[in-house]
């Protein structure tokens, strides 16, 4: 992606960090129990930004935030849902199982570009998609 036609390297925000960045299994599975529904991780931060980098979107050069850009991209994850059924089950602390382990599927992963003099490109959203 760009801002203003120059190459502008993302990142991922600290909240879709948190949600959706892990590479070991517990934590992952400890993250799932504490969130609610299902829950998708990447076991590496650059395997978004290497997607969204590679994006041939071009943000409009401007102090303000952006509005966020969505864009489709396969990668490797897995997923955990929760167990329980019923409304209850997808509550946060209900058990949960791994669905997919390290397999590629197609993903929605939103950016925005941030305002302000130091602009950047910021991954601010997440989900398995198909």
């Amino acid at each position: 992606m760009t801002i203003g036609g120059v190459p502008t390297p993302s990142v991922v925000s600290p909240p879709t960090a948190t949600k959706h960045v892990e590479a070991d299994d517990v934590k992952q599975e400890q993250r799932a129990r504490a969130h609610h529904s299902i829950t998708t991780f990447v076991r590496n931060a650059a395997v978004l930004t290497a997607a969204v980098d590679g994006d041939a979107t071009d943000f409009v050069e401007e102090l303000k935030e952006s509005d966020r850009k969505d864009i489709d991209a396969t990668l490797t994850i897995t997923q955990w849902v929760k167990t329980n059924p019923g409304a209850e089950g997808l509550k946060s602390e209900q058990p949960v199982r791994r669905d997919i382990t390290d397999e590629d599927h197609l993903c929605e992963i939103g950016v925005k570009k941030t305002g302000g003099p130091n602009r950047r490109l910021s991954i601010t959203h997440f989900q398995k998609k198909d």
